[in-house]
């Protein structure tokens, strides 16, 4: 994939997938790396707890526990070899580019969630070095296509403006191919606290801390500057 073509694929992301790109970026300079491997965007998606893929995986009942602690074992085995910037990895290129084919034959004003990139990533499991990050795959791109549309006030990748489907949308249990269904209870619980204090604690800067005490500016609402990181990302 040539940096032109990269640099298109970054630019379609959503809000939601760009910060959580910069923000993977931040923890490849933390942790030395020189690559942003799938996992450490992988990690901080599922950090975020508000977009498609918690609500997908707990939709199906795939245990998020399991998934955030095979994504740290990966990221804790990487090299720290770190010169310069760190750079997106060929597997990070390959699934922005099927992600990318998933959406673009719709219109070309579509821009690629996080739930496109999970299809890309359980259709092409080569491309995770997690190997304990089984439960993730144990849903297909097909049963996740069917339940984006569905996620509404679930995701905020979602439009808002789209009611809330009441289709039924089959479980887990309900299908042969999936893993059994969650309890309701963990339908609506947030994302594990290890991901807002192990993660925080043992790899990355508590910059809603700083923003409190005046260290340095709010990080929210930084659309430009977000924009200028994934620039730089596809130099």
């Amino acid at each position: 994939m040539t940096l032109r073509d990269t640099t298109h694929l970054l630019r379609r992301l959503n809000p939601h997938c760009a910060k959580a790109l910069e923000a993977a970026a931040s923890l490849c300079q933390g942790r030395l790396s020189d690559e942003i491997a799938v996992e450490h965007w992988l990690l901080k998606l599922i950090e975020a707890g508000d977009g498609d893929i918690p609500a997908i995986l707990r939709h199906y009942g795939i245990d998020i526990d399991k998934v955030w602690d095979a994504l740290i074992a990966a990221i804790e085995h990487m090299p720290r070899n770190l010169r310069g910037k760190p750079a997106l990895s060929t597997q990070l290129a390959t699934v922005l580019q099927e992600a990318w084919l998933r959406v673009a034959s719709d219109t070309e004003d579509v821009s690629i969630r996080s739930g496109n990139l999970l299809q890309a990533i359980v259709d092409a499991p080569h491309v995770l070095r997690a190997q304990n990050a089984w439960p993730l795959l144990s849903i297909s791109s097909a049963q996740i296509e069917r339940i984006l549309p569905r996620l509404a006030h679930r995701s905020c990748e979602s439009a808002r403006e789209e009611p809330e489907a009441h289709v039924s949308e089959p479980t887990a249990a309900a299908s042969s191919d999936a893993p059994a269904a969650a309890p309701v209870a963990q339908e609506t619980r947030a994302v594990p606290r290890k991901t807002d204090e192990e993660a925080l604690a043992r790899f990355a800067i508590d910059l809603t801390e700083k923003a409190r005490n005046g260290q340095i500016d709010p990080v929210f609402g930084r659309d430009r500057e977000i924009q200028q990181m994934v620039d730089v990302l596809a130099r």
